[in-house]
């Protein structure tokens, strides 16, 4: 379990240039997220401020997928071809490595999840997802501090959870298979998740599906 303590935080405040976040890519980003295979994970971050005073962010309201969009919008306006490529091989490599890791998670018999175990592997590849962006957004006196909250602390209703529903769902709406496809609406519907799942059924969800894959 140290991993999943690990936590996340990138401070920015070092860099000596400011970036808008704009809406040109945001369609792009959002099919990119859409078929993330992990949920949106709840961080620990530092906001800035003026001058160099930052405020420490800690709740569920600040998910990974937040953090992510924003490397994706500093790649697309500042990464060049070789940087690209390097990118793609890294998170090839973590992907593997967590598919991998995820097949331990799942029990084959009963199909029960070790949640901890599977959060830890999703922390683990998100920070690694994170940092093949963050090694060359970022100058080299940046602070890299990259810490997830753990999972129990994200309740029913909190931004992180109502976000991983809808990341959920549209991705079950994406894979879902022909005979799931052709059913009926409403028998389809019942076979979603539901927005009052709680995060570690949410997370139960994503490591069976990245098993079964």
């Amino acid at each position: 379990m140290k991993n999943t303590h690990f936590v996340v935080i990138i401070n920015f405040k070092t860099h000596t240039h400011t970036y808008t976040m704009g809406d040109d890519d945001r369609e792009v980003r959002a099919m990119v997220l859409a078929v993330f295979p992990c949920p949106p994970l709840p961080l620990i971050g530092l906001q800035n401020r003026a001058g160099d005073e930052c405020d420490l962010l800690v709740g569920t309201d600040f998910s990974s997928h937040d953090l992510i969009a924003q490397f994706m919008q500093l790649a697309m306006r500042l990464g060049t071809d070789d940087q690209h490529a390097q990118r793609r091989i890294q998170q090839t490599e973590c992907l593997q490595r967590y598919i991998t890791s995820m097949q331990g998670v799942i029990d084959p018999d009963t199909m029960v999840c070790d949640v901890p175990r599977a959060y830890e592997a999703m922390c683990t590849y998100t920070r690694d997802h994170i940092m093949s962006y963050v090694q060359w957004c970022c100058n080299a006196n940046a602070s890299m501090d990259i810490r997830f909250i753990p999972y129990q602390n994200v309740c029913t209703g909190d931004t992180v959870q109502m976000r991983t529903v809808d990341h959920a769902r549209a991705q079950a709406r994406l894979y879902r298979t022909q005979h799931e496809t052709t059913a009926s609406e409403p028998a389809a519907e019942t076979c979603m998740p539901q927005p009052f799942w709680d995060y570690p059924t949410l997370l139960t969800e994503y490591a069976i599906n990245i098993y079964n894959s």
